[in-house]
């Protein structure tokens, strides 16, 4: 699913491009030769003897691997900092054109657009008032996408989503493993000014948080979004239609974004 180019197709999280299909159990089966089992026993005994040699050192050592580093502070406050915001929205809510992303705090597509372009577009349009962006977050990637959003949601209860989700997606982890355990998220919650950490970790779990979690997943069926990221964009106040990009590239979203401010 991951790409390392940001003009990788757009493609939906769950089918990923390039995948083998793996083998049938009968096929398996079909291959296994009384040699090679006996091959594979002895791999496999090797395989558990370094596995409990490793288990050996690592609990003779007296040190345990440290919290993940955070990255980024201070490019998403460069980035952020003196821009309006209020709950999901980064922007002054009278610029001409509102651009709405649906996206998944875990999502690898979601994080190389975050980080490669959307600068680009906060400089170039949110800063000077012209654009105002709307994130519309989802939780389907994996185990950390709805800790992910939970906090996002928490920091928007304190204007600060934005923050919140430039960071997370400049510090995102493999999308299968839980990468955002609460002291993670509580430490990314404390480099943001004016942001109430205690708060936004109690806030997760509040009623309002999860409502208007299942209010952006209900937007997103009822739009017809079936992968992240996916755009929509529209004048302020006026409909909103999907933006088709075939790549996160800045060039796929400023013919759209100018023709719209030049109306």
């Amino acid at each position: 699913m991951a790409s390392n180019k940001s003009s990788a197709p757009v493609q939906a999280p769950k089918a990923r491009p390039g995948g083998k299909p793996g083998a049938a159990p009968g096929d398996l089966r079909a291959r296994l030769t009384p040699s090679r089992i006996l091959a594979l026993a002895v791999v496999g005994a090797m395989v558990i003897a370094g596995i409990l040699i490793g288990v050996s050192v690592a609990g003779s050592s007296s040190k345990s691997p440290g919290p993940k580093t955070l990255v980024g502070e201070i490019q998403t406050l460069n980035l952020l900092s003196g821009i309006p915001q209020h709950a999901n929205a980064l922007g002054r809510p009278d610029a001409r054109v509102t651009m709405v992303e649906f996206a998944d705090p875990a999502c690898p597509y979601c994080m190389r657009f975050a980080v490669d372009t959307l600068p680009a577009i906060v400089r170039q349009y949110v800063r000077p008032g012209k654009v105002r962006l709307v994130y519309n977050g989802l939780d389907f990637v994996g185990p950390a996408s709805e800790p992910g959003l939970r906090a996002i949601e928490a920091a928007g209860a304190q204007n600060k989503a934005w923050y919140l989700i430039d960071l997370l997606y400049r510090n995102q982890g493999d999308e299968q493993t839980n990468w955002l355990p609460t002291s993670f998220l509580s430490a990314i919650a404390e480099t943001v000014p004016g942001l109430d950490s205690v708060k936004l970790v109690k806030d997760m779990s509040s009623s309002q948080t999860t409502a208007a979690i299942r209010a952006s997943a209900q937007q997103a069926s009822a739009a017809g979004v079936h992968q992240t990221p996916t755009f929509f964009i529209g004048l302020t106040g006026g409909t909103m239609q999907e933006l088709s990009v075939q790549s996160l590239d800045l060039s796929a979203f400023t013919p759209a974004v100018d023709r719209l401010l030049a109306k």
